[in-house]
């Protein structure tokens, strides 16, 4: 499956489907002629095998728990795949439509190994070639199943990790498209000849994960006074200014699900209270990791260290590159508070199953609460959309009193481009799509 602009599920590789009453059994007719990068036709065989292969263990995917709601795959013919499911699950359709559920030819994966450094799938654009933190080139896709698609002969990404260099190849015309604007250049460059400015509501939350089985997280009331002592609001005007706006929960206001949020409160004294009452009336020393070192995360940092001193926490901050964080944080959890960004699909299962369910594949924090948990499970099962409200906002004000995350900000998703590029399309969950755009 795909999605709109709007987050709508659409056909894709699928071009239709059905589902039984029970809500357990998807049957898929997969469209004809589709071709995979390499010249084959891609089948029913390929769906088969590319979604056994996120659930099995060795793959090491991120997203299996929640293909782990499939029972049995089935290809009945070269054009139809049946997925089986252990019992009725909301966001079947949806957990289809990203990268993450691409289909890929099994040919591929057994003579590289793995994907990660090469790419055949069935998109527009083909990989051409790729420099490791350097340039990335992508060529047109002949055989490309949507017919005169994609208009664009080559897209090349070039990493320019110099912020002014980047803006400077902007305003002379070398670079047509940049996503990486720091806030603090954004007015200007608004302004400069021949540059267009394009935003869309995202589903980009910025938050703070803290590490529930390490001192000083693993008590509750230095979570708790830890997010009393923060003037969210602060902290997006001096990171985000106004691209952001200050969120109680990992759950944007781009949800399908119309959730209540809990009400956040910034009160440094009762933070000093609860200190106090947990015998911790000097405070609390910790550390942050922060990935990357952009400048507005060191505006989150920063503003956020000098509030907490107020409330007698002292924070230090370790500005941590990707491959150490990745290594650091991600894999060992060997951290104490970290931030980190979520810009997948807004449904609040996407958003807190991964990270807060005690069987999540990202649950950095460690957080285990089985009330959380049955309700994550609960919400997954529900079809109708009153009901998953509900549950999720249950859900959202247990885990706003745990704090095993504080968000800071959901964002808008913006881009920066030449005149000369039309057609482009923004998505919420913070991409873009080339197939129907054109340079004048």
């Amino acid at each position: 499956t795909g999605r709109d602009a709007k987050l709508a599920v659409t056909p894709q590789l699928a071009e239709s489907w059905t589902i039984s009453p029970d809500g357990k059994t998807y049957t898929f007719r997969l469209r004809r002629g589709v071709k995979f990068h390499n010249g084959r036709e891609m089948v029913a065989d390929d769906v088969k095998y590319s979604y056994e292969r996120i659930l099995n263990p060795k793959t090491g995917s991120q997203v299996r728990p929640d293909f782990d709601v499939i029972e049995r795959i089935a290809a009945s013919d070269r054009e139809t795949v049946v997925l089986t499911l252990r019992r009725p699950n909301a966001r079947t359709l949806g957990m289809l439509d990203g990268d993450w559920a691409a289909i890929v030819p099994r040919e591929e994966v057994e003579k590289h190994g793995d994907l990660n450094t090469v790419a055949v799938g069935t998109g527009p654009f083909k990989l051409q070639s790729r420099v490791a933190n350097q340039q990335l080139v992508l060529e047109r896709n002949p055989d490309y199943y949507e017919a005169g698609k994609p208009y664009l002969d080559r897209v090349v990404f070039k990493i320019i990790p110099d912020e002014f260099a980047l803006m400077a190849d902007l305003r002379a015309g070398n670079t047509d498209l940049v996503f990486t604007v720091p806030i603090q250049m954004l007015d200007e460059l608004r302004k400069a000849p021949g540059v267009k400015y394009l935003e869309t509501p995202s589903s980009l939350v910025t938050f703070m994960y803290l590490n529930t089985q390490r001192p000083p997280f693993d008590k509750l009331p230095a979570r708790q006074a830890l997010t009393l002592a923060i003037d969210k609001a602060k902290i997006v005007q001096a990171a985000y200014q106004a691209i952001g706006r200050p969120v109680p929960t990992l759950v944007p206001s781009t949800s399908p699900v119309r959730v209540t949020q809990p009400a956040d409160a910034f009160d440094p004294e009762k933070a000093k209270q609860l200190l106090r009452e947990a015998g911790q009336a000097g405070g609390f020393t910790f550390t942050l990791n922060v990935l990357g070192s952009a400048a507005t995360s060191k505006a989150i940092a920063e503003t956020m260290q000098a509030q907490l001193k107020e409330a007698g926490i002292t924070m230090n901050i370790v500005y941590t590159e990707p491959g150490i964080y990745e290594e650091q944080v991600v894999r060992k959890h060997d951290f104490q508070a970290a931030t980190d960004g979520t810009s997948e699909h807004p449904d609040p299962d996407v958003k807190l199953y991964i990270r807060l369910h005690a069987k999540g594949g990202t649950n950095l924090a460690g957080y285990a609460n089985p009330q959380v948990d049955a309700l994550l499970d609960q919400g997954r099962q529900q079809l109708d959309a009153a009901q998953r409200a509900q549950t999720y906002t249950k859900a959202l004000a247990l885990i706003h009193q745990d704090v095993p995350v504080i968000p800071f900000a959901e964002l808008k998703f913006y881009v920066l481009v030449r005149d000369r590029v039309q057609g482009l399309e923004l998505d919420p969950l913070t991409m873009f799509f080339f197939k129907s755009t054109w340079v004048r």
